[in-house]
């Protein structure tokens, strides 16, 4: 195992789940009781960038190994390839997916936020205005299908940001009386419509 092993669980059927371990990346449909081996050798980034499972396709899986997107169209044995186009040069810090959408994800580095449409054929930068709003260090990412019509939500050094489709490229600040700390994660539950963004010690 890492020291803090990267863990998912399937955005569709929770009982299914991918861990990360030193060597490599495992995948389990019974809870963890048993576990494959998935992509020996590729060690997900202990930030825990993965995106795992949308509707339409319960298999299709994104993770961060270093500067890299891997990416997993089908069940396996169906490889997680490298995405040839992504053209981040820092290691990756996170990765969300869209529930309801298996082609789309959002991966972010610590200083720049990317976007695809086709499960990473290609991909957009969208940082736009972000670091003149004070996003300059970025810790956290998810997605948001009731914000403005569907919005990517970034937790930085210094709050919360939100770009709303399609461009996704213009940010606002969100998070009234949120103090401008580090959010070391953002989650959203479409269930209870409730945006969940944990600091180094807090829930907000």
């Amino acid at each position: 195992m890492q020291f803090y092993p990267p863990l998912q669980l399937n955005c569709i059927t929770p009982t299914r789940l991918v861990v990360s371990a030193v060597n490599g990346v495992y995948e389990s449909d019974d809870q963890g009781d048993t576990v494959t081996a998935i992509a020996p050798g590729i060690r997900v980034n202990d930030t825990g960038p993965i995106a795992y499972g949308a509707q339409g396709n319960q298999d299709v899986l994104y993770v961060g190994s270093d500067q890299n997107v891997f990416v997993r169209t089908a069940a396996h044995p169906a490889r997680l390839t490298a995405s040839a186009t992504y053209p981040g040069t820092q290691p990756v810090v996170g990765i969300a997916g869209v529930p309801s959408d298996p082609r789309t994800a959002f991966v972010i580095d610590v200083t720049k936020v990317f976007h695809t449409a086709d499960a990473g054929a290609r991909w957009d930068e969208i940082t736009g205005n972000l670091p003149s709003l004070g996003g300059t260090v970025l810790r956290s990412v998810t997605f948001c299908a009731d914000l403005a019509g569907g919005s990517v939500i970034v937790g930085t050094n210094n709050g919360v940001f939100t770009a709303a489709a399609p461009g996704f490229t213009t940010w606002t600040r969100i998070g009234a009386n949120l103090p401008t700390v580090p959010v070391m994660h953002v989650q959203y539950s479409a269930r209870d419509r409730v945006l969940l963004a944990g600091t180094l010690s807090l829930s907000q």
